[in-house]
């Protein structure tokens, strides 16, 4: 099993495509990791990282959160269109997304937490791109007030945090008190338990979204995806956005698949080998509550298809790269 995973990670398509990568990897390993440092991403931005948290070591070691998905964003946006990022964490795919649709483009950034946004505005800062628009707002079903709970592994992935309605918060805070609640005890999804909670404000993507449209709105939210299309409803009925990457429950269909199903998507689990990465069709399946995968909804499958089924990795060599 460990030589299993060994091999793995030494056959990952940042460490196959990218010696320089797989050099200063090796390095890295060598050396003890800094609580905070600037490195820089496989397609030349750089970000200031914690490399001893989740997100942060993945773009220290190779340059990158993600890569599937980074891939697939790279290839489906266009030079010059508005993009939307939806749960910016730090910044990855807000970099990579302005990279792509240049300055004559738009990059919407969205990030509710407050210690989070303001690691993305510094982040943003130094790339010097107007077309990044940032925003400490959550993006939901609804406008008005939300909140954001920190869960008990938030200390060692920030990615953790997540959005509650009211009623939920409620009914968090009355047992960590000590006291009945009207509304029942505390949900605990995947085990996960709630240690701080901070208000935020909340907007729609039905305000927000341009009358032209989106190219790609990219959706990670840690289980608050169908309430963040649900704020939706009017640009997907409208097909104002072209094509949705979210994360969301492997379990299928579930509640935002069958959302945008509803509303004239086409959807494909997001799949990746060496060769690259790969959109598979998805059927009826069940899972553990708390695993996640990676989808793409697309009102173009025949453009997504093409574009995703090319061989190689062009996010990891983003500055040469002419795919139009």
């Amino acid at each position: 099993m460990r030589l299993a995973v060994s091999l793995s990670r030494f056959l990952s398509p940042c460490f196959v495509f990218r010696p320089d990568i797989f050099a200063r990897a090796c390095w890295r390993k060598l050396r003890a990791r800094p609580e905070r440092c600037v490195v820089q991403t496989a397609w030349g931005d750089w970000l200031q990282v914690e490399p001893r948290k989740f997100v942060g070591a993945h773009v220290y070691m190779r340059g990158v959160h993600e890569l599937p998905v980074c891939e697939v964003l790279w290839r489906l946006a266009r030079a010059g269109e508005c993009v939307v990022d939806v749960g910016a964490n730090i910044g990855v795919m807000t970099s990579l997304l302005s990279r792509r649709v240049g300055e004559r483009g738009r990059v919407l950034s969205f990030e509710a937490h407050p210690v989070l946004f303001r690691q993305l505005q510094e982040n943003v800062g130094r790339w010097h791109r107007p077309q990044v628009e940032m925003f400490n707002q959550a993006i939901s079903s609804l406008s008005g007030a939300v909140a954001v709970h920190e869960g008990d592994g938030f200390a060692s992935n920030e990615g953790t945090a997540r959005l509650v309605d009211a009623r939920s918060r409620r009914r968090e805070e009355a047992h960590f008190r000590g006291v009945p609640s009207p509304f029942g005890p505390p949900p605990y999804v995947g085990g996960y338990v709630t240690t701080r909670c901070l208000d935020v404000e909340s907007v729609t993507l039905d305000k927000l979204i341009p009358a032209t449209g989106c190219g790609v709105v990219k959706i990670d939210v840690e289980g608050h995806e169908f309430e963040v299309l649900s704020g939706a409803v009017v640009a997907l009925a409208a097909h104002r956005l072209r094509n949705v990457v979210f994360e969301s429950t492997w379990s299928f269909p579930g509640p935002a698949h069958a959302l945008l199903r509803e509303h004239g998507y086409h959807l494909f689990a997001i799949e990746a080998s060496l060769r690259g990465p790969r959109l598979a069709a998805v059927s009826r399946r069940s899972g553990p509550e708390n695993r996640q995968a990676d989808y793409l909804a697309t009102v173009d499958p025949s453009r997504a298809a093409a574009l995703v089924e090319m061989p190689g990795w062009r996010a990891l060599a983003a500055l040469h790269s002419n795919l139009q």
